[in-house]
């Protein structure tokens, strides 16, 4: 069976995993079926979620943006990273960067989605995985999302 971005789609498998290109930019898609075992009753949920991506993206790096300036949990995880990263690795990283910005504003601009893991029959649909730098930490911030895109909630993992 073909899903989008699974070409060989098992009903009976758990777990799938794949790397897709969104926004010019590879990141890992997976697929967590646990709770669908065996139905394919919820595939065109899925189907209507994927081509949404881009556009849940952009609502979720705006949420993002909205929850830095409100100094939130964002500001919070970026303020983390400037404070514990060797700061000539943090000069080499902002470099390339607007450099009229606040070193956190630089810093922002560099979040980076690594990962997307979707959860059929969850309320939490999607989980978003955004990074900073991989090499240096793996402090993750995470945006939750329903089966519309709609943000739930944002969480600070390691």
């Amino acid at each position: 069976m073909k899903i989008t971005y699974f070409n060989e789609f098992d009903p009976q498998s758990d777990y799938m995993e794949t790397t897709i290109t969104l926004d010019n930019k590879e990141i890992e898609l997976d697929l967590n079926c646990e709770e669908v075992i065996g139905s394919t009753d919820w595939i065109d949920e899925y189907e209507k979620y994927i081509v949404q991506l881009e556009r849940i993206k952009k609502d979720i790096l705006q949420y993002i943006n909205n929850d830095f300036i409100e100094e939130g949990l964002t500001k919070e995880w970026i303020t983390f990273h400037l404070e514990e990263i060797d700061e000539e690795y943090i000069d080499t990283l902002l470099k390339n960067t607007e450099q009229f910005l606040t070193k956190e504003e630089q810093a922002l601009s560099l979040l980076k989605l690594r990962r997307i893991g979707l959860y059929p029959e969850y309320e939490g649909y999607a989980i978003w995985d955004f990074v900073l730098d991989d090499e240096v930490s793996d402090e993750i911030l995470t945006l939750q999302t329903d089966i519309n895109g709609n943000i739930l909630n944002i969480a600070w993992e390691s």
